[in-house]
């Protein structure tokens, strides 16, 4: 998956955001790696799906960042996994809402074969015993992968100047 292209947001010309004036341009504000970096070593993310009537449903979930996907896996009977069906629209955020980072993106349901090596080591490190990797084959709790379309940075301290949104050109 190619590098995200950065751009910034657009805001209502008063204070509320932040003040007014300055500000960096885009490539000049929180860099890709360093936002990357935040996905890959938070414990947990906020997984926002969508039911068949429309009602919205958020659940945290454990998961890991490779190659700019996020990787997770869940029980076919929860929520989540019924409203992704085979694939779906998400929204995926970390839990701090001081440094906030968003991801929206399609999730797609996993063949067992389709889970990364490097992402069942970093599950079993991060959640487990790194000695005992999840079985990508188990039917039980089904493995899904998150691809990102657009991924939203910003300090709550000064939003205005330091949101960044990060958009993933389309594969070709």
């Amino acid at each position: 998956m190619a590098d995200p292209v950065p751009s910034l947001p657009r805001f209502p010309p008063n204070e509320e955001y932040g003040r007014l004036g300055g500000g960096k341009d885009a490539d000049e504000r929180e860099a890709w790696p360093a936002v990357a970096e935040r996905i890959g070593r938070a414990e947990l993310y906020w997984l926002s799906t969508t039911r068949p009537d429309g009602r919205p449903h958020a659940v945290p979930i454990g998961g890991s960042w490779y190659e700019q996907r996020l990787y997770f896996n869940t029980s076919p009977r929860t929520v989540s996994a019924r409203n992704l069906r085979d694939s779906g629209p998400v929204c995926v955020h970390l839990e701090s809402g001081a440094e906030v980072v968003i991801i929206e993106g399609t999730a797609a349901r996993l063949p067992p074969n389709g889970v990364p090596d490097p992402v069942l080591d970093d599950y079993a490190g991060k959640y487990g015993d790194p000695t005992h990797r999840p079985d990508p084959a188990d039917q039980e709790l089904p493995w899904f992968v998150v691809e990102p379309a657009k991924v939203l940075f910003w300090l709550e301290q000064d939003m205005r100047n330091t949101s960044v949104r990060w958009e993933f050109p389309a594969e070709a």
